[in-house]
C-alpha cells in the first residue's frame, strides 16, 4: 500500500492560497516580489495507510486423532463452546478389537517364552537318557556281530561281503548313538540365549503396537481446547473419517485483530507499539482504536489483480477494545500513526534550503532578504519542524528562488499561516 501523508489534499490548497491571496506589505516595491509565511506553532502527523483482514487473535483448526465414526457430533456454526468442551468422539471399536487380538499373541509368545527359559521337561531327559542307554547296547551287540563275522571270514567260513554288512551296522548303530548323545547334553545344558531373546523381541515388539493403538483409543474425543465460537463446520454426525481429517475450526471472537499488508517501503516507519485507526464499510461510520503488536520477519509477493509482484509485510495489530460489528474475514482499512507531534514552530518544507553547511531559511528583516540557519526536526509533505533558529512570528520566503541573496531587497507577499501537516 502506497505511503500517504496526511493533510496531502490540504497541499493543494495552502499553494494554491499562497499565489491567490497575495496582499502588499509595507516594503520598498522595487524589491524583488517573495511570497512570506509568518512563522507559527502547528501539528505534523505522518501516517501509514493499509488495508487488512480482520481475524480471531486465538483460532484453531481440530482434527480426527483416530480412524473411526464421528459420533456425538451436533455443534453448528456460530455455536459457543467452553474450554474442554467435548465436541465430538470417534467410534474406535476396531481399535479394541485389534487390542485384544495383540493381548492374545502376547500371551501365547509369553508362554513359548516360559518354555524356553525353563528348557526340557524331566520326562523329556529321562526319555532321552533311555535312549542313549538303548544305542549303546545297540552299539555293543553291533560290534560283537562284527567280530564273530570277521572270525568266520578269516576262517573261510562266511564270505567277505557277509563282513561288510556288519561293518554297516556297527557305523549306523554308532552314529544313532552320538546323535542321542548331542542331544541329551543339549537339552541338559539349558535354552540357547539366541532363542530367548528372539521370542522376547517378538514380545516386545507386540507390546509398542499395543501401545500405540492404547494412546489412539484414548484419544477418541475432539475436545474444545480455549473458550470460544465454531466458525466452520467441516464434517457431520456419524460420518466416516480417517486420522488428520478437518473436523472444525474456532475461534475467540472476544479477541480480534487485523493482519494489514504493508508495503516494503513503508515497513521500516512501522514499530511494535505504534496506535492505529481502524476503519470499514461494515464499521459505518464507526472507529476503532488499534496497536501494532507483531511486524512479520517474512515479506511475501502480492500474486492477484493489480498488485501483482509488489512486495508486503503482513503486520498485525490489535483491537483496544471489542467491536461487535466486525467478524473474522471483513476487510478493512488501517491508518498507522507514525508521527504524531503537537504545539511545535513549523514552516512550509519549500522554505528550508540545504546546502553542504546545514540547513537554513530566507526571512525577511527591513525589507531585506536575510539567511538563518535553523535545526529541523520531523518533516512530512508540506511543512518542517524548526527546532531552533527561528521564533514564533518570524516571516520567512516559504518558496525562495535560487536569485536570491543576502541583504537583496524583497517584496514580501504574505501566505498565510501553515497549517497541520
Amino acid at each position: 500500500m502506497k505511503k500517504r501523508w496526511w493533510g496531502v489534499i490540504a497541499a493543494g490548497v495552502v499553494v494554491v492560497g499562497a499565489y491567490g491571496y497575495f496582499k502588499m506589505t509595507a516594503v520598498d516595491a522595487t524589491g524583488l516580489p517573495v511570497s512570506v509565511t509568518p512563522v507559527a506553532k502547528g501539528s505534523i502527523e505522518n501516517k501509514v495507510m493499509a488495508s487488512g483482514m480482520v481475524k480471531a487473535k486465538q483460532e484453531v483448526t481440530l482434527f480426527s486423532p483416530n480412524n473411526g465414526t464421528l459420533l456425538q457430533f451436533t455443534v453448528q456454526e456460530g455455536d459457543n463452546v467452553t474450554a474442554n468442551q467435548v465436541i465430538g468422539s470417534i467410534d474406535v471399536t476396531d481399535l479394541s478389537s485389534e487390542i485384544a487380538s495383540i493381548n492374545a499373541q502376547i500371551a501365547s509368545q509369553q508362554a513359548e517364552l516360559n518354555r524356553v527359559k525353563s528348557g526340557k521337561e524331566p520326562e523329556t531327559i529321562a526319555q532321552q537318557e533311555e535312549r542313549v542307554r538303548q544305542e549303546r547296547e545297540k552299539v555293543a551287540s553291533a560290534q560283537k556281530e562284527y567280530n564273530r563275522t570277521k572270525q568266520l571270514v578269516e576262517a573261510g567260513a562266511s564270505p567277505a561281503t557277509e563282513l561288510d554288512k556288519a561293518k554297516d551296522s556297527l557305523s549306523q548303530a554308532q552314529s544313532s548313538l552320538t546323535m542321542s548323545q548331542s542331544e541329551l547334553a543339549l537339552n541338559k545344558k539349558g535354552p540357547k540365549s539366541t532363542d530367548i531373546a528372539s521370542v522376547q523381541a517378538q514380545i516386545n515388539q507386540l507390546n509398542v503396537k499395543k501401545a500405540e493403538l492404547t494412546k489412539q483409543s484414548s484419544q477418541s474425543t475432539v475436545v474444545a481446547p480455549f473458550t470460544g465460537t465454531i466458525l466452520k463446520v467441516d464434517t457431520k454426525n456419524g460420518q466416516a473419517v480417517t486420522k488428520g481429517t478437518e473436523i472444525i475450526t474456532m475461534g475467540d471472537l472476544s479477541k480480534l485483530q487485523v493482519v494489514a499488508d504493508i508495503n516494503e517501503s513503508d515497513v521500516k516507519d512501522i514499530q511494535v507499539g505504534q496506535k492505529a485507526l481502524v476503519t470499514g464499510t461494515s464499521m459505518g461510520k464507526e472507529k476503532a482504536e488499534a496497536t501494532v503488536t507483531r511486524i512479520s520477519p517474512l515479506a511475501t509477493k502480492i500474486q492477484k489483480g493489480e498488485t501483482t509482484g509488489k512486495t508486503k509485510v503482513n503486520v498485525t495489530l490489535e483491537l483496544d477494545q471489542a467491536v461487535s460489528v466486525l467478524k473474522p474475514g471483513f476487510n478493512v482499512d488501517v491508518d498507522i500513526m507514525i508521527t504524531n507531534k503537537n504545539n511545535i514552530l513549523v514552516v512550509p518544507f519549500q522554505a528550508v534550503v540545504n546546502d553542504p553547511s546545514g540547513s537554513f531559511v530566507w526571512v525577511v528583516e527591513d525589507g531585506m532578504a536575510k539567511k538563518r540557519p535553523v535545526k529541523t526536526g520531523t518533516e512530512s509533505d508540506l511543512n518542517v519542524e524548526i527546532t531552533s533558529g527561528l521564533n514564533e512570528g518570524d516571516s520567512v520566503i516559504s518558496s525562495p528562488s535560487a536569485d536570491l541573496m543576502e541583504g537583496m531587497p524583497v517584496m514580501a507577499m504574505e501566505a498565510g499561516v501553515p497549517g497541520a501537516a
